[in-house]
């Protein structure tokens, strides 16, 4: 009976844990796991419009999963991107590498990005290729910044 009671109390606790990690701050966790991934602040008054993850499924899985997050500064962040190191040179090979990456994870149905927060690279951009798999491009003229990490 004792046994029955602990496994019921056990079950219950796995439970109430899992909700309370599913329930955690969309924004906040967003903002933590891409500075934990690369030391890399993302300015509080930066606003997030845009947030998709792959997510683990019953059991957590090992390796990095998937995130796609695009932020909207008011103003250019200047020091935000000069302390960061973001390339202003257009980079066809950096814009491959980000396309075929995010073709990839949207092929496998990881997330779905709207059109409007693609990588539109006719527009006037800087780059960061962190190369471990996370791409930053800041889109100058609507002040957006898309942080996508790809799953390892």
């Amino acid at each position: 009976m004792k046994t029955s009671r602990k496994l019921i109390f056990l079950l219950t606790l796995i439970l109430c844990l899992g909700v309370l990690i599913g329930c955690t701050n969309k924004e906040s966790s967003a903002r933590i796991r891409i500075r934990d991934l690369t030391d890399i602040d993302v300015p509080s008054s930066a606003e997030i419009m845009f947030h998709d993850k792959e997510e683990d499924y019953f059991f957590p899985v090992p390796g990095r999963r998937s995130q796609y997050t695009v932020f909207r500064f008011e103003e250019y962040p200047t020091d935000f991107l000069s302390d960061n190191n973001f390339q202003d040179e257009t980079n066809d090979s950096f814009e491959d590498k980000f396309d075929r990456e995010l073709e990839s994870h949207m092929s496998a149905e990881h997330f779905n990005v709207p059109d409007e927060y693609y990588a539109h690279w006719d527009n006037e951009y800087l780059w960061l290729d962190t190369s471990t798999g996370i791409y930053f491009v800041y889109f100058i003229e609507n002040h957006l910044l898309i942080v996508f990490v790809t799953a390892t």
